[in-house]
């Protein structure tokens, strides 16, 4: 990782030098990129790594790393002055203040994009290992204005809030370009409201009223948020992008239905349905507790192995239905009966279990022996390659039993 030299809160990038520390001055730093070609019109990026992150003791990952600022780069600057060029051959340089988060301190790493507008769009990257000394002060938060605009007043079940946040420069860029889905359960501006502003990165902007240093959100006023950002300039747009009316919520419970197989035998493979529930507000929500069921999902059917029994014994099969708009849930059950596998008493499979060379289980149905050695350590091995009868690989660790 290269590293940086310092002039007071001044950035150079200079590979070989220990990390410098830095004393952020009205909780700010300048940011100086030079170049033996400074490219204009250009942009930089600048990120710093996350509190706590230290630089000498665990990789630069982009998970620990949060976008500080943005700069628009027109002009190169050649004014040395009693800075000089940090490398040599250097023709230019671009120089600008960048906000040192308020609880930011210690061991950190600045990482600098800068890249060309134009068709190439050639980028160049560094690292700037530093020590942040002390507390910088407040960020300095620029409203943008009310978050909710009376107008979306009118919003409705089916429709979408499309919200932006456009930077600074000419092209006025998105920064923050989100849509979020608003249903019967939404549709209140103090829950869409608030997730909405949830799903904005802290970085580029914060939703809330303003108290001190801090901004929060008005969980029981969504009209009194506004917009902040850490950048100048920067504007927002909110619209409403309309759906399909939904008509009026139906206030009825749906209704659960369970289809599948009465009986099974031990270790046979099931599948059981709830495609013929039903609902008066579109698509439901599905909830199933079936023993011997695979990983649960929301999905009209669920799929296993049945339980291995010694005796013929009964099951119940358990499904819930929940209706997405108006909350409401149905529930149903399915009683079905395993009996003992067809080749004797003999246990289920079960993944990973040390078993023994001439050991014998039932799966799917049918009885399986585990081959002697040099063989048998396979019959541990994962269901997915030697779960007998269906494992990829699943004749190297056992045999069929007729």
């Amino acid at each position: 990782m290269g590293c940086c030299r310092f002039n007071r809160n001044s950035v150079y990038t200079k590979s070989g030098t220990p990390p410098t520390d830095v004393i952020p001055e009205n909780g700010k730093m300048d940011v100086r990129i030079i170049g033996t070609a400074p490219h204009v019109p250009s942009f930089a990026k600048v990120f710093l790594t996350t509190p706590g992150f230290d630089p000498t003791t665990a990789p630069l990952t982009w998970d620990k790393l949060t976008l500080i600022h943005t700069e628009q780069l027109t002009v190169a600057r050649q004014d040395w002055g009693s800075s000089p060029p940090a490398i040599s051959g250097a023709s230019g340089y671009f120089q600008f203040e960048v906000p040192v988060p308020s609880e930011q301190s210690g061991k950190a790493t600045l990482f600098v994009q800068w890249q060309r507008i134009d068709p190439a769009g050639e980028g160049f990257y560094n690292c700037s290992d530093i020590n942040i000394v002390g507390a910088s002060i407040p960020e300095e938060w620029y409203e943008l204005g009310q978050f909710i605009d009376p107008v979306m007043g009118d919003l409705k079940a089916g429709d979408k809030v499309h919200f932006r946040i456009l930077d600074n420069s000419p092209q006025a860029k998105e920064v923050i370009d989100l849509t979020l889905p608003i249903t019967a359960s939404n549709l209140d501006a103090n829950i869409w409201g608030k997730q909405l502003s949830d799903r904005i990165n802290p970085a580029v902007a914060k939703v809330g009223e303003k108290n001190g240093g801090r901004i929060e959100f008005n969980l029981t006023r969504p009209g009194a948020n506004a917009v902040y950002t850490l950048e100048k300039g920067y504007s927002q747009a909110m619209a409403i992008v309309r759906g399909e009316d939904p008509g009026p919520v139906d206030p009825a419970p749906p209704v659960a239905r369970i289809s599948g197989p009465a009986t099974l035998k031990s270790g046979q493979a099931f599948t059981f349905s709830g495609v013929s529930s039903s609902g008066s507000n579109g698509p439901l929500e599905y909830e199933w507790a079936v023993p011997g069921m695979r990983q649960p999902k929301n999905e009209p059917t669920v799929s296993g192995n049945a339980e291995s029994v010694s005796q013929t014994t009964t099951f119940t099969a358990r499904l819930s239905v929940t209706d997405q708009q108006n909350g409401k849930t149905g529930e149903a059950t399915f009683d079905f009966t395993v009996t003992p596998g067809s080749g004797g008493d003999y246990p289920a499979y079960v993944e990973g279990t040390d078993y023994k060379a001439g050991d014998i289980v039932t799966n799917e149905g049918k009885n399986f022996k585990c081959k002697p050695h040099p063989y048998t350590g396979w019959c541990a091995g994962p269901a997915r390659a030697y779960a007998p009868g269906i494992g990829s690989d699943w004749t190297q660790a056992w045999d069929l039993v007729q």
